[in-house]
């Protein structure tokens, strides 16, 4: 006879015919039937909510993350020795917590928050009846709760720099992208600013934002760059005048 305390039971799933059934119950019946795919089960001396409870720390980590798992995925091919992917075993998990249908806007993702939920999920595989469970299940588990891990220190760090460029004298500009002529338009630039020096009794070098407008010459007359609303590097020339846009 089976000793009763090796006896298990799959994770009990919630009834798709209540009438409280939400979008997080249908992600925490898939969930259940993932679990029981990859031949996960529970002790039958838990209760059925202590069951409910464990399954779903992975259950609030989804819900948490939907939405931002592209996001997760992307920056991970970028900066790949900070953020690890996360498992291709979870990326199903998407579209539950559907922000659009809230008419919200995309939530977003904090590493405080982060690191209580990776935390939760680390001390469920450490359980002893989950060393019984399919290597495959438990070490994507890990490295789900490890690629968010490594996504809340990736925010810390992007917020610590924010931080010290924000605390700079003098104005900082990131540019997330590159441009194929940025060699060009640079030293177009430098020669510009040489130009406007050499000839400087005669010339007036104005640098400024793409929207910005700046009281320059006749009274009530505003002077502002020729771009508008474009993602070209570019150079604009006028009669005594230069302007550059990007």
């Amino acid at each position: 006879m089976m000793d009763a305390r090796t006896e298990t039971k799959p994770p009990p799933l919630k009834d798709v015919r209540s009438g409280r059934f939400t979008a997080k119950d249908k992600l925490y019946n898939d969930v259940c039937v993932e679990l029981k795919r990859s031949g996960a089960e529970f002790p039958k001396s838990l209760l059925p909510d202590e069951v409910m409870k464990q399954v779903g720390a992975i259950v609030d980590l989804l819900w948490y993350i939907d939405g931002n798992v592209s996001t997760i995925q992307e920056r991970s091919t970028h900066v790949p020795t900070e953020i690890t992917p996360v498992p291709n075993r979870f990326l199903k998990f998407e579209g539950y917590n559907d922000w659009r249908k809230k008419k919200s806007k995309k939530p977003q993702l904090h590493a405080k928050d982060l690191d209580i939920h990776t935390q939760i999920v680390f001390r469920l595989t450490s359980k002893p009846y989950v060393h019984v469970w399919n290597n495959e299940l438990k070490n994507d588990l890990n490295s789900l709760a490890a690629s968010l891990s490594s996504y809340a220190s990736y925010l810390k760090s992007s917020n610590i720099k924010q931080q010290t460029r924000q605390q700079q004298l003098y104005p900082v500009r990131q540019l997330q992208a590159s441009h194929q002529d940025d060699h060009y338009c640079a030293a177009q630039f430098k020669y510009m600013r040489e130009f406007a020096v050499k000839h400087r009794d005669r010339v007036t070098f104005v640098c400024l934002d793409d929207k910005s407008k700046l009281d320059f010459g006749e009274p009530g007359a505003a002077l502002s760059s020729g771009v508008r609303g474009g993602k070209e590097i570019c150079c604009s020339y006028y009669i005594n005048s230069f302007m550059f846009g990007s």
